[in-house]
């Protein structure tokens, strides 16, 4: 325990100096605390964290149900055995989950995901390795083999950004793409630019820009595809200004894919 503090304490300086740096940006990227929902979430998000992602694309009833109970035989089995298990495992499984929830409660927003929770994998593992009989091992490796298999092939688990770029590039021909910079330029943006084609020009539009700008930006093309990718303040905003933009007589709208809308200019438009 003292070993374990004494790590805590050795990088708690840079979280604080870190924290105190970033508290006030992107205050709307997650949802306002709700206890049920979080507790639903959490479920949902640590049984993707253990199982491969497994839970999190399964919609069905009946499989969400076997998960469950899957999972929570495993806990009896680990309870079961208790004593082949070290206490300090079991807290640094509990850690994430109860720093998630009590990050929740003080901020009051929900920052749940399946990203966070993987901090606990390792050490369920070592719980998982120590209370489960040969019986009930069998099917949790299962079960997070056709969770890794699901996340490789499973259409739900591909990126947002990576079918959005590749709609955005068939349809722009020679154009340009027009994207929200949010979420620190990192979540939209960079995972957007990655999975366009080397060659396809973005034009990047923040939050406080102004219709008359952007459009004096985009005078130089005849074909502009708004990739209308919205997770915070910032890209909503953004997105707004973008759909304004647009909303000219010189401009027409020739296709509109959810998330894509792609735009003609009129004769010599505005």
């Amino acid at each position: 325990w003292r070993g374990a503090c004494v790590g805590f304490l050795v990088f708690l300086p840079a979280d604080a100096w870190w924290f105190l740096a970033q508290r006030g940006s992107r205050a709307d990227q997650f949802p306002p605390f709700a206890l049920l929902a979080g507790l639903t979430r959490l479920a949902r998000s640590l049984g993707g964290a253990v199982l491969g992602g497994t839970p999190l694309y399964f919609d069905g009833i009946a499989a969400t149900a076997i998960l469950g109970l899957l999972l929570a035989a495993a806990c009896g089995c680990i309870a079961w055995h208790w004593p082949r298990v070290s206490g300090i495992v079991a807290v640094g499984a509990a850690a994430p989950v109860a720093g998630l929830l009590a990050l929740g409660i003080v901020f009051d927003n929900t920052p749940i995901e399946v990203r966070y929770l993987a901090f606990a994998a390792p050490f369920i593992g070592i719980l998982l390795a120590g209370g489960l009989g040969s019986k009930l091992g069998v099917p949790i490796a299962v079960a997070q083999a056709v969770g890794i298999a699901g996340l490789m092939l499973a259409p739900t688990t591909m990126q947002p950004a990576r079918a959005a770029a590749r709609a955005a590039a068939a349809l722009a021909e020679g154009g340009i793409v027009v994207l929200p910079y949010g979420n620190d330029g990192v979540g939209i943006v960079g995972a957007f630019a990655i999975e366009c084609p080397p060659a396809q020009a973005l034009l990047l539009v923040r939050g406080d820009e102004t219709t008359a700008r952007l459009r004096l930006r985009l005078i130089p093309y005849r074909r502009v595809v708004l990739a209308l990718l919205e997770q915070d303040a910032a890209s909503r905003a953004a997105a707004r200004t973008m759909r304004a933009a647009m909303a000219d007589p010189g401009w027409r709208e020739i296709a509109n894919r959810g998330t894509i809308a792609t735009y003609e200019r009129i004769g010599n438009g505005s």
